[in-house]
């Protein structure tokens, strides 16, 4: 299992909702509800994970 660094999700998945299975990406969409619509079969197992990649350049206040 390969895993990518966050920078590497942002050059690819910038701006996007991106879902991980044991360490991988298996889905990516704009929105929320478009990425639960491709991973329902997932949704339950502990090893998803679903996370928003923020884009490149951004700056992000907490």
């Amino acid at each position: 299992m390969k895993t990518q660094s966050y920078a590497q999700l942002q050059r690819r998945y910038g701006g996007q909702f991106v879902a991980t299975y044991r360490g991988r990406v298996i889905a990516s969409a704009r929105t929320s509800k478009a990425l639960f619509k491709r991973i329902a079969k997932y949704i339950g197992d502990a090893s998803l994970f679903i996370q928003y990649i923020a884009p490149q350049r951004a700056v992000c206040i907490y």
